[in-house]
């Protein structure tokens, strides 16, 4: 036996040794360990004063009329913690307060309903020392638990493919897009929703192989559970219908009826969710797939090649929210041929092996659902779960000459280095890419985290506070919560006047208004560049007005404090130039004025400009 026989021997036992599931278990929980010191981000400030006893930050909320109902309550945190604006809730509350812009539109909420995953978050906090150290190890625990379950999902249905099934196992623990849901502590739903998933595919299998009834019922309330863990569980009905198209030998009729449990699961969830005013809607962020049908499937042509490509060839799917729509859909159309070249040259495999025909399916159906919202990394947990076991069976065969291989040259001159550049990409650049993720996403939290920081304005309490041009209007939504959480200065109220998409004409006709003009595009929308910027981020995130809610000429938009008139408009409905008047003169001594500074990417004091004068506030490019 030649050295290079024996290292691959070597190599398959290891692969299927029945210790390499745990080892890439504490693999991946080790690869998150930088996670554990990361505090909190966005949504967990929220979340965190609807969690904790009532105290001094509740006081301060209570203050500014942003009280919270029934704070460290568990019925209330079941129903509520995932709500970040709702009509019943806190919209109009937010709104009065500022942290809502003026241009929010009339149907505008982000309520989501995760009583499963909620409960854990309110365990954390009552039962479980509520360290935030500890919240983050909760979601690597998770992590690992996604690890384990998935192990028993290859080793189930691969069992003649144990080597490729063990190096799913690597390209998953090696997976950097795990990272983010293992780092943000409201975003441990997805991980749970995956494992619930994945133990309703494993009940599904007992049930069609050994016809346990039982197994059908722990299916059906594992799906259940994964839908209330996260919307995205929805997924998991992935591997079902690809377990009936592919691994069923049973007749067709009741391959069909096999999938009813799982549908009516699927039913009543969304008839109870809707019916109780749950959901996302009224922006550009998140389509909903049953109140928007075409909007989402137009969405879903343009967001499925991004996610594809980036579980494929790990080009990262956060592309799509940084580049400006006008060149988006070029790339898109050079990623739909990345993506049927893959098709194609996993033809022999998929003609030959009906378990990749199995992940292959389950990989196409998974990846619809989370086209709701913008592609990011984060969002291909359950694709990656069947992609990389198709990749894996894909390499393995190459490697190991495989009986589906093609005969042809031709064939072969493009098979075999796309099985290479596959390993390469997922195994060997994984590697660097999980050394690199840390401080990546660090880097791009901190940007984040600035927009909303108001540390350096030294904004005294009960204060007004104006930011002229607001880079990331979303972000003020958590501003309060955190300001409050840290016992920082809360602002008794904020204005966002426009946001800072672009370089603002600013003038002032008398004592009491500002005349603010978007110098490129319209207030809400950013200058055509083929470049990456963040700034196209902040706008997707902040995008709270649906195309259908278009302003009228002269419309005025009175809130507490001032009122907003749109004097201009483009041709889409979009505000160029508005007249913000307020109620008291603009120098009140009550009032304080910042801008923020592209450039130095924090906020600065603005200095009125004298009446009759304009100034210009630069954009990001």
């Amino acid at each position: 036996m030649t050295e290079l026989k024996r290292t691959q021997n070597h190599i398959q036992r290891i692969l299927a040794h029945r210790a390499w599931p745990m080892i890439m278990a504490i693999l991946a929980m080790v690869t998150c360990v930088p996670a554990l010191w990361t505090g909190l981000f966005n949504d967990d400030f929220l979340q965190r004063a609807e969690l904790i006893a009532p105290n001094e930050a509740h006081q301060a909320l209570a203050h500014v009329n942003l009280d919270v109902n029934e704070p460290g309550r568990l019925r209330t945190c079941l129903s509520d913690l995932f709500i970040a604006v709702g009509p019943h809730k806190n919209r109009t509350a937010l709104l009065n307060y500022g942290a809502l812009p003026w241009w929010t539109g009339p149907n505008y909420k982000v309520a989501l309903l995760r009583p499963v995953a909620t409960l854990t978050h309110w365990l954390d906090s009552h039962w479980l020392g509520d360290s935030i150290t500890w919240m983050h190890l909760h979601n690597v625990m998770w992590l690992g638990l996604v690890m384990l379950t998935a192990s028993a999902v290859y080793r189930t249905l691969m069992p003649a493919h144990l080597v490729a099934a063990g190096l799913a196992l690597l390209f998953l623990a090696l997976d950097s897009n795990h990272y983010f849901p293992a780092l943000w502590i409201a975003n441990r739903n997805q991980l749970m929703a995956l494992v619930f998933a994945l133990l309703s595919l494993i009940m599904h299998h007992q049930w069609r192989i050994a016809h346990r009834a039982w197994a059908a019922v722990l299916s059906a309330l594992g799906l259940l559970a994964s839908l209330l863990c996260a919307e995205g569980g929805v997924a998991g009905f992935a591997f079902l219908f690809a377990y009936a198209l592919c691994l069923d030998r049973d007749t067709w009729i009741k391959r069909a009826l096999s999938l009813m449990p799982a549908f009516v699961v699927i039913v009543l969830w969304r008839l109870a969710y809707s019916h109780f005013g749950y959901g996302a809607q009224g922006g550009g962020f998140y389509f909903d797939p049953a109140g928007q049908p075409l909007a989402f499937a137009q969405a879903a042509l343009q967001r499925g090649p991004f996610l594809l490509a980036g579980l494929w060839y790990a080009i990262p799917p956060d592309l799509f929210a940084f580049m400006h729509d006008a060149v988006r859909w070029p790339y898109t159309a050079s990623l739909w041929g990345l993506v049927m070249i893959a098709g194609v040259l996993l033809i022999p495999l998929l003609r030959h092996d009906r378990t990749a025909r199995f992940w292959c399916v389950a990989m196409g159906v998974a990846i619809v659902p989370v086209c709701a919202a913008v592609p990011m990394g984060r969002n291909l947990l359950f694709a990656s779960i069947a992609g990389f076991a198709l990749m894996a069976q894909f390499i393995c065969g190459v490697l190991t000459k495989g009986p589906w291989l093609p005969e042809a040259g031709t064939w072969r001159r493009f098979i075999s280095p796309m099985a290479w550049f596959l390993l390469l990409v997922h195994g060997v650049s994984g590697i660097a890419a999980t050394g690199a993720i840390p401080k990546i996403t660090q880097t791009m939290m901190a940007q984040m985290d600035a927009t909303y920081d108001l540390s350096r304005s030294q904004t005294p309490n009960h204060q007004d506070l104006v930011i002229v041009n607001a880079p990331n209007p979303a972000s003020m939504i958590y501003m309060p919560y955190r300001q409050a959480l840290t016992h920082q200065s809360l602002p008794a109220r904020l204005h966002m006047l426009a946001p800072g998409y672009g370089p603002l004409q600013v003038t002032r006709p008398d004592d009491h208004s500002l005349r603010i003009k978007a110098l490129e595009a319209s207030l809400l929308t950013c200058r055509p560049t083929s470049r990456l910027e963040i700034v196209h981020l902040y706008r997707y995130l902040s995008d709270f007005r649906a195309a259908k809610d278009r302003f009228a000429p002269g419309e005025a938009l009175p809130l507490p404090g001032l009122s907003v008139t749109v004097e201009s408009m483009d041709t889409q409905g979009q505000p160029i130039e508005i007249l913000v008047r307020f109620d008291t003169p603009l120098t009140e001594p009550t009032r304080s004025w910042l801008r923020w500074d592209w450039q130095l990417e924090h906020y600065e004091p603005f200095v009125l400009p004298a009446v009759g004068q304009t100034l210009v506030l630069k954009g990001p490019y």
